[in-house]
């Protein structure tokens, strides 16, 4: 053949190299893909096969994969990690991953970094398993599943994804980023745009600014810029999971899990930018040591960390700012500074806590490093809450309590002493006195009870269960077994939060210790006894022995204050000021030794939980509360009562030798079963008795007055009943709040011009009948009127013990008025030495049937019923007196005036006038001058409508016919004062002189 002309040979490889292209072009469209997280978001096209790396999403994407995989045997060979896992750590390489492996700032191994720390969290808190602070087994299994879910998905994904971007393999880095079609959920793309809702670094109708800024990175083939982000969307996991341990605190240990997870991803690059920093994130996501959180100590530590590493990684503060966003879940929160509440020092570690008392030395070392910082600022955290007490919201405080990590504190868990209070008290028992004292509808009478049961709540029973908590924890045998790096970590906690921070230390039980050091002359210099002895005990040895010590010096902290808020709140009763703060101060710190003092004396702790029991109005008379709670407080621990030193105001109380016996009250007219303790309600008796035993010829008004307001019966009668019918109507008629005391006053009065026998009766029958019947018709409506069963049972108890009284007293009590009443109308029951009377029987029947809110409604009617019958016979009688006695009245008209001061507010209820008129006939300045002050009596006590039957015959009044013989009603009265109430009387007076002198 001849030669291939020129054109031809050019005509034929052209379309031979036409064809290669299309073969090329054709191969290259087999293996190109588009994949991306969102259809608006940044598309990456693939120029190779990414099957292999693609299959990793789908793997993990089952609904229960994680689950499953959490459940598997302790080891993971075979299993979802060989199948799943294996292949693609075992394809990593580069810079980074040499750096994950390494020694420092890594993890020291290949397998160190995502095998070996899977293995031991399957194993969970077996032995071998990482798992090893307290939780229960439900907490482990949930903790372990986001353990191995963030490592063998983020991790993984994150180092597999550097790993081909460092070799330039950046379609395999894309794959695993985005991962297989409609499954970037289960890559680190469906995780930064669950961060980016947090966060607000969402792009509008796109998706994260993370992701936005890798995808296009891997476009560029921008390593640097790939892992930059990856840097940005770690380090909000990681400060969003320190604010979730915050936030919760009654359980972080699955969350602790997740961000220990998502540390070891930030670690190796947080350790080469602060070994300080990976020091505090460390122990923060530790799951050997319960977590330590308070005032957002987590979070605004993490911040600082973060803040300094983004500025690193992003240059300026703006662009680092930018990237991280605000997490919305923290955006109230407000973080101190350094050297302003935010517990730091130049290392990071702090070695020491100076007080007054002495410094402590902290346990831990540079090598087993524990960050305070947590227990540092629980001082600070209720500093920050109770100084919203003055002035702030219920809801306001309510919230502060919940954010500051306080509640999550409060409800636990805890070890063994924890377990007992709870028994005792009740679950969340803490959390339960700041939500009735933040609510409005609320156990607290007054804003300022309200207030000290919050700041004592929270300033010592919180930090008295959680110290002693920390120190269970340092000392107990756990399985496993605790390290010493663990033990001194909890005993660190434990004295950071008594000694607190040196800005908020006025708010840690340290200052209360020195406070009641105070009141009990033990201080020495500035700091108390209890301080020296619990600071060292601290310094000693990690041991059982010092714990013991440290809570014996707690139990005499608290005994020497409930000890002393009893003395309060009885010299409030006394004087008739206001209890309700000492009241509320009192139960806020008795409840820190309550459980320890029912263990010695279960009748002891009924009697001092009782009086301090906010629902209920204290009783205390001739100083019961005061000596009942020392006599308990003394006997419960000898060892702790002999530390507590002498209260300062013990010289000033006289105890009596015996206190009322509790239990069954037993009378002639029948027994009364009391619930809870009455001995401070049985002490009224007693009071009445120390001021009539001083009533004889050779009186000192001086002294019985001083007695009278002493033993309680000045308070009592002082009280302001506003609400109730009785007070009301007392009220009403005598125009002052304080009628009785004036009233008795004037016998006491040194000016007085009445008789002795006069000024002896008013005196007497006040303290004895006046006060008693204003205190147990109180008492019974408060029952009847409350919603709370066992209050209502408390108060309905206390009114039958102030009733009935103790037999050695009884002739001091109503009960005893009735029976002398009884004799004089013919109503007395039984025989012989065993009679009563038929209004005690009744009394006492009704004390003992109503066994509930409803029926104590009755009951109430019933028994002030009977109160009425035994007071219009008493006033009754003596208006019979007056007429027989005109000659010599005096005596009878002041005793009979004493009686009608209890009665009057019923009478003047259903006749005004008819109350004026009485009013009138008792008045020491007037002079009678007719015998028709009986029949004139008995007509205005009828309009009372009491029972016939029960009611009876005056004796002597059987054949006393009062047809016509009533009292000129004027056309209008109503209640006035005295000189008034004076002029009317004469004036009826007058036309009653002028009728019968016609």
């Amino acid at each position: 053949r001849g030669a291939t002309p020129i054109s031809e040979t050019i005509e034929m490889n052209a379309s031979k190299f036409l064809a290669l292209l299309v073969a090329l072009v054709a191969l290259s469209t087999a293996n190109a893909a588009t994949l991306s997280g969102s259809a608006s978001g940044v598309q990456y096209t693939t120029s190779s096969d990414t099957s292999a790396e693609e299959a990793f999403s789908t793997a993990i994407s089952g609904d229960s994969y994680w689950t499953n995989f959490a459940t598997e045997s302790g080891t993971v060979a075979g299993t979802s990690y060989d199948n799943d896992i294996k292949s693609h750590v075992d394809a990593l390489s580069g810079t980074t991953w040499d750096m994950f492996r390494g020694s420092s700032p890594g993890f020291g191994s290949d397998d160190a970094v995502v095998k070996t720390y899977i293995d031991e969290a399957l194993l969970g808190s077996a032995s071998g398993g990482s798992i090893t602070f307290e939780a229960t087994s439900a907490q482990v299994t949930a903790a372990k599943k986001e353990m191995i879910e963030k490592t063998a998905k983020d991790m993984v994904g994150v180092l597999a994804i550097i790993s081909n971007a460092e070799a330039g393999n950046w379609d395999k880095a894309a794959a695993y980023f985005y991962g297989a079609s409609g499954q970037s959920a289960h890559t680190i793309y469906g995780r930064a745009e669950k961060r980016c809702a947090n966060y607000g670094t969402c792009i509008p109708g796109a998706e994260a600014g993370v992701n936005s800024a890798i995808g296009n990175a891997l476009k560029n083939s921008d390593a640097a810029t790939v892992i930059k982000y990856i840097k940005v969307l770690y380090s909000q996991n990681l400060l969003r999971y320190a604010s979730q341990i915050d936030q919760n605190m009654d359980d972080p240990i699955e969350i602790i899990g997740e961000g220990q997870a998502f540390w070891r991803i930030l670690k190796p690059w947080m350790k080469a930018h602060s070994g300080d920093a990976a020091k505090v994130f460390d122990r923060m996501f530790s799951t050997e040591l319960n977590p330590q959180a308070a005032n957002n100590y987590n979070y605004c530590i993490a911040k600082k960390y973060i803040d300094s590493f983004l500025l690193s990684v992003m240059t300026t503060a703006s662009a680092a700012a930018n990237a991280l966003g605000s997490l919305d879940e923290a955006s109230g929160v407000t973080c101190p500074t350094d050297g302003n509440g935010l517990i730091t020092t130049a290392d990071g570690i702090v070695t020491s806590i100076v007080t007054d008392a002495g410094t402590y030395t902290v346990k831990s070392t540079t090598s087993d490093y524990n960050d305070l910082g947590g227990s540092l600022q629980f001082s600070e955290a209720v500093k920050k809450v109770v100084n919203l007490v003055d002035g702030g919201s219920g809801t306001d405080i309510a919230t502060a309590y919940a954010s500051s990590s306080l509640k999550g504190i409060a409800d636990g868990p805890g070890e063994d002493v924890w377990g007992d209070f709870e028994t005792h008290h009740g679950d969340n028992w803490m959390s339960a006195i700041i939500t009735d004292a933040t609510s409005a509808v609320s156990s607290y009478s007054t804003a300022g009870a309200k207030a000290e049961a919050i700041e004592k709540t929270m300033m010592d029973s919180i930090a008295m269960q959680s110290i002693i908590a920390d120190l269970e924890h340092a000392t107990h045998t756990a399985v496993p077994v605790h390290t010493t790096a663990q033990k001194n970590a909890y005993w660190d906690s434990a004295a950071a939060k008594y000694f607190g921070t040196s800005d908020a230390r006025s708010y840690t039980i340290y200052a209360r210790a020195n406070k009641r050091g105070a009141n009990y002359a033990q201080m020495t210099g500035a700091y108390s006894a209890t301080n020296k002895a619990i600071l060292d005990a601290f310094n000693g040895a990690v041991s059982t022995t010092n714990m013991n010590t440290i809570i014996q010096n707690l139990k005499v902290i608290y005994t020497q204050a409930a000890l002393r808020y009893a003395y309060l709140v009885d010299e409030d009763l006394a004087e008739g000021t206001d209890w309700n703060e000492h009241q509320a101060e009192g139960f806020a710190f008795y409840n820190n030794i309550a459980p320890y003092v029912k263990a010695a004396d279960a009748t002891g702790d009924n009697m001092v939980g009782n009086y301090f029991n906010p629902k209920v109005v204290p009783d205390s008379y001739n100083n019961f509360g005061y000596c009942k709670a020392k006599s308990v407080l003394k006997a419960y621990d000898t060892a702790v009562w002999n530390l507590v030193g002498t209260f300062e105001n013990d010289d000033k109380v006289t105890c009596p030798t015996t206190l009322p016996t509790e239990g069954i009250i037993t009378t002639k007219a029948g027994s009364y079963t009391p619930t809870h303790q009455i001995g401070a309600s049985l002490s009224f008796a007693g009071a009445v008795k120390a001021v009539t035993s001083l009533l004889d010829a050779n009186v000192n008004y001086v002294n019985v007055k001083k007695v009278y307001e002493s033993v309680g019966l000045s308070g009592e009668a002082g009280q302001k009943r506003t609400g109730e019918p009785y007070y009301n109507a007392g009220l009403k008629f005598f125009k002052e709040a304080d009628w009785t005391n004036t009233y008795i006053n004037t016998a006491f009065d040194s000016g007085s011009t009445l008789a002795t026998a006069a000024r002896l009766e008013i005196i007497e029958k006040t303290a004895r009948d006046n006060v008693a019947v204003q205190a147990i018709v109180s008492d019974l409506y408060k029952a009847q009127a409350a919603t709370d069963a066992d209050a209502s049972k408390i108060l309905w108890d206390h009114a039958a013990a102030k009733y009935l009284g103790t037999t050695d007293d009884r002739s001091q009590t109503i009960y005893a008025r009735a029976d002398k009443r009884a004799a004089n109308y013919g109503t007395l029951l039984g025989s012989g030495d065993d009679t009563f009377a038929k209004a005690n029987k009744k009394v006492i029947d009704e004390f003992q049937s109503a066994n509930n809110i409803n029926t104590r409604k009755s009951g109430y009617t019933a028994i002030v019923t009977q109160i009425k019958v035994i007071y219009a016979q008493c006033v009754l009688r003596y208006a019979y007196l007056i007429d027989a006695n005109l000659g010599n009245y005096v005596e009878y008209q002041a005793e009979g005036q004493a009686f009608w001061k209890i009665l009057a507010p019923w009478v003047n209820s259903v006749d005004e006038a008819g109350a004026e008129y009485l009013e009138g006939i008792f008045s020491t300045a007037h002079t009678p001058f007719h015998a028709d002050h009986f029949c004139h009596a008995k007509g205005i006590i009828e309009k009372l409508e009491l029972p016939a039957a029960d009611f009876g015959t005056l004796e002597g009044t059987a054949g006393i016919d009062c047809t016509g013989r009533t009292y000129l009603d004027p056309p209008s009265v109503s209640a006035a004062p005295a000189t008034f109430r004076t002029g009317l009387f004469a004036a009826i007076a007058s036309v009653a002189a002028a009728l019968m002198l016609a």
